[in-house]
């Protein structure tokens, strides 16, 4: 139950969320381990690195996680563990370019498995870090379509949003758009943006 609030947390409260992650790796330490422990071991991990700046302890608990991984009997919880790992904890450390071929895997593994909202999450952080490697431009674009297109259909939307900025600075770069200053265009609208997340306040657009 946890590992299901952990994910849908994150995406409305991060307050909650920090709060679910330390009541995993608790249940954990205090009553043994199950294939959900992974991703909690490696949420805590996220946490130390990003929120407490602990990069050194926060890759430790990745890689934690990584081999309780390995050891678990069945790969529903691999693509939020590669997710969290792999956007939150490896950058820190490797190259983006290293966290590519992870997140694709996490990607197909979620869809086989039916674990449609990581497999989403762990696509838009590939399309995202593509990106930063410097990938063909046209290349990012048709990703973002392809995936875009994906979450869409399975009423995952939000990570969409998440790559709108992106897909922006793509066009503009091959200058379809009408510059950077100006949010608006086939890629995304900064005025519908800006009026949705007023209208769900604390949670992520």
């Amino acid at each position: 139950l946890m590992f299901i609030l952990a994910h849908t947390s994150f995406l409305t409260s991060r307050d909650v969320y920090a709060l679910i992650v330390l009541r995993m790796v608790q249940t954990s330490l205090n009553h043994g381990i199950c294939d959900e422990c992974a991703f909690g071991f490696a949420a805590f991990g996220a946490l130390m690195s990003s929120l407490f700046k602990d990069i050194s302890g926060g890759y430790r608990f990745g890689q934690l996680s990584l081999r309780l991984l390995d050891r678990a009997k069945s790969k529903k919880c691999l693509p939020g563990v590669y997710a969290v790992v792999y956007t939150f904890i490896h950058p820190f450390l490797d190259h983006y370019r290293a966290s590519l071929e992870p997140l694709e895997y996490a990607y197909n593994t979620g869809m086989r498995c039916g674990n449609i909202s990581f497999a989403m999450s762990a696509v838009c952080q590939y399309c995202i870090h593509a990106f930063y490697c410097g990938e063909e431009l046209a290349t990012i674009q048709t990703m973002i379509t392809k995936y875009g297109k994906i979450m869409i259909e399975h009423n995952q939307g939000q990570f969409y949003k998440f790559l709108l900025p992106y897909r922006h600075a793509v066009l503009d770069l091959m200058g379809h758009q009408l510059g950077p200053n100006q949010l608006i265009g086939d890629g995304m609208n900064e005025d519908h943006l800006l009026e949705e997340c007023l209208q769900l306040k604390g949670t992520r657009a």
